[in-house]
């Protein structure tokens, strides 16, 4: 067998039946061995930042490792960025690069020192005997250390003779054991705390750990909370109070305030999450985490346990009971509080051509099936967004915003959307946001078929630098744009679209929706002086 197709072989004996790519030189023979030969699924991307990104939307969504396809040279530094989004993100993901050894090849380049400085790791193909190996160990990698491997294969080497051998599974990982001293420092804070509060993070969502931290939560008499990440995690739940850190409601806040004791299970305590430790200030904080690296890394606290959110969750349930400690009535006065401040009341500014953008997004929420995959840009337009719009579970949010690029959404979308393909897939994005990426791939929507209903905020406008012009007292005009109508370029692209500038075409929204029979596009028209 050709080294090539070996390396085909190997992905799908590693459980790999779809890779989102570019076709190049350095990986058309893998491409082609990987589709034709062993009928698997290869999508093609229009450009190989897309590809990148739906392949961290489809490890997001379905919880294996996403795998993605490209050549040298140009066609690895276009996935740069991505690349960088989906390490912050902490994705299991394995990039397949072509190479090339000819140094007078115009796409020539050292693509380990390009990839060095995006955190991902990088494994070099150098023959037909470590070939396999290597294989293995790109997806071992991505597995443990929870970011992109890139699996760099010169084209020089793809028709040399490999003797094939089917790859062993994965031995076993035994679950760690829990350290006595760490769990006696967390039990005796526990123990005497008064307002305890639990806070969960992505970790948790990833070890399936929400009713464990439940149980937790009753057996001490504690409120939930989230990180942005895992907002899903408790939607609905009469003990959650939201989201904890920056994008925390002002009912979520006032109880985080009260509280004496923080246990934090799979969070990485970012400053976003503890307003760069503020929001934490004079309470007692345990940070509970899988990898021992992370503990203590974003913020200085009073006990850390290295080990599975489920886990130690669990484990402080059980040496509580053996105490005898009873719980705490927190949980009530979280109630209470909350009973007291929730309050939504807003005056609707629609009108002159354009909607509110609170109650675009809340008829969203509501007319789009609410079993569906909801992947969010970035824009200024977030912090609305995950208040307003939610997903049926943890697992359903598929997070773009791990490294602030705009643009990350499309792709993630449509990957999320082959991990999910029995949903539909609603993307929240910018013009911005869709101008710069998700016009590229709205087609590759289109062109496989996707249920994707990518909805636009349509300010016309670069909305973070036009709110910094105008806190300067300068004309914000530069950050202005003319975009041509949405709705046709859909159309153009092969799907569908519709325009929103009315209250009346907003709630009409629902007929579109109904009807759709692929992509469908929404521009929501917003004014920039409206976007919160």
């Amino acid at each position: 067998m050709k080294l090539g197709a070996a390396v085909a072989k190997a992905f799908a004996d590693h459980g790999v039946d779809t890779i989102f790519g570019l076709m190049g030189e350095g990986n058309l023979l893998i491409i082609d061995h990987f589709v034709h030969e062993l009928g698997l699924n290869y999508v093609a991307a229009a450009n190989e930042f897309g590809a990148v990104t739906m392949a961290n939307g489809y490890a997001q969504a379905g919880g294996e490792v996403g795998v993605a396809t490209v050549t040298q040279g140009p066609g690895l530094t276009n996935t740069i960025t991505a690349l960088r989004d989906a390490v912050s993100a902490g994705t299991p993901l394995v990039l397949l690069a072509g190479d090339t050894r000819d140094t007078e090849n115009k796409q020539y380049i050292e693509q380990a020192e390009y990839i060095a400085p995006t955190g991902a790791g990088f494994i070099a193909v150098e023959s037909r005997h470590s070939v396999l190996h290597d294989v293995a160990n790109a997806f071992h990698r991505a597995r443990r250390e929870r970011r992109p491997i890139v699996l760099n294969v010169p084209v020089e080497i793809q028709h040399d003779d490999v003797l094939y051998r089917t790859p062993e599974g994965a031995a076993e990982v035994p679950p760690a054991v829990l350290d006595k001293d760490e769990m006696d420092a967390a039990l005796g804070i526990i123990s005497v705390a008064r307002r305890p509060l639990v806070l969960a993070g992505h970790g948790a969502v990833l070890s399936g750990a929400g009713d464990s931290i439940l149980a937790l939560a009753d057996r001490i008499g504690a409120p939930v909370a989230t990180t942005l990440r895992a907002k899903e995690l408790f939607r609905g739940d009469p003990r959650s109070i939201g989201i904890c850190g920056s994008l925390a409601g002002p009912e979520g806040s006032t109880v985080i305030d009260r509280a004496d004791c923080i246990i934090a299970l799979g969070a990485s305590l970012s400053k976003l999450t503890t307003e760069r430790g503020a929001l934490f200030r004079g309470k007692a904080v345990i940070e509970c985490d899988a990898d021992p690296a992370r503990l203590g890394a974003n913020l200085d606290v009073d006990a850390v346990i290295a080990g599975d959110a489920a886990d130690v969750a669990q484990a402080i349930v059980g040496f509580l009971d053996l105490a005898g400690i009873a719980p705490t009535r927190f949980h009530e006065e979280a109630a209470g509080l909350l009973a007291g401040l929730r309050d939504d009341g807003y005056r609707d500014s629609s009108g002159d051509g354009v909607v509110d953008l609170r109650t675009a997004l809340s008829v969203i929420d509501e007319v789009v099936p609410v079993d569906r995959t909801l992947a969010v840009d970035v824009g200024r337009f977030m912090e609305e967004t995950v208040r307003r719009v939610h997903a049926p579970d943890a697992r359903s949010y598929i997070y773009g915003a791990s490294y602030g690029a705009v643009g990350i959404g499309m792709g993630t979308a449509i990957g999320a959307s082959f991990a999910r393909p029995a949903r539909p897939t609603l993307l929240i994005c910018g013009d911005g946001g869709f101008m710069m990426t998700g016009l590229t791939e709205f087609n590759t929507a289109v062109r496989y078929g996707r249920d994707l209903i990518c909805v636009v905020l349509n300010d016309g406008c670069y909305g973070a630098e036009e709110v910094q012009f105008r806190d300067l007292g300068k004309n914000p005009d530069l950050t202005l744009f003319d975009w041509p109508g949405f709705e046709g370029v859909a159309t153009a692209l092969g799907g569908t679209g519709v325009t929103v500038t009315t209250l009346h075409e907003l709630h009409a929204i629902k007929n579109a929706i109904a009807a759709r029979s692929g992509p469908l596009l929404i521009d929501i028209r917003i004014s920039p002086d409206g976007m919160i």
